[in-house]
């Protein structure tokens, strides 16, 4: 949880503890953030070849569905955000 530094298409810099974080949101928990300012979510961090990527959700029930369409052979984090925006 934290306060909103920035945020665009998507994407927030959410500040905890004087540390910003760069979260790929969903839809739900990008329009939660951007209103208040500040909010709390639930958060999944891909581990890849090229990066560390933070992906932040509303609800744990929408962590979830991610995490099931996710294992699906040939989608990915951004088609997840994608689709379900």
């Amino acid at each position: 949880q934290g306060r909103v530094l920035s945020h665009t298409n998507g994407t927030v810099i959410l500040e905890t503890n004087g540390v910003g974080f760069e979260v790929n949101c969903s839809a739900s928990a990008y329009e939660l953030l951007v209103a208040q300012g500040k909010g709390a979510i639930y958060t999944y961090l891909n581990v890849r070849e090229d990066g560390f990527y933070l992906y932040g959700f509303i609800s744990l029930e929408e962590k979830s569905m991610f995490l099931k369409l996710i294992s699906v052979s040939g989608v990915g984090p951004k088609m997840y955000m994608v689709l379900a925006s």
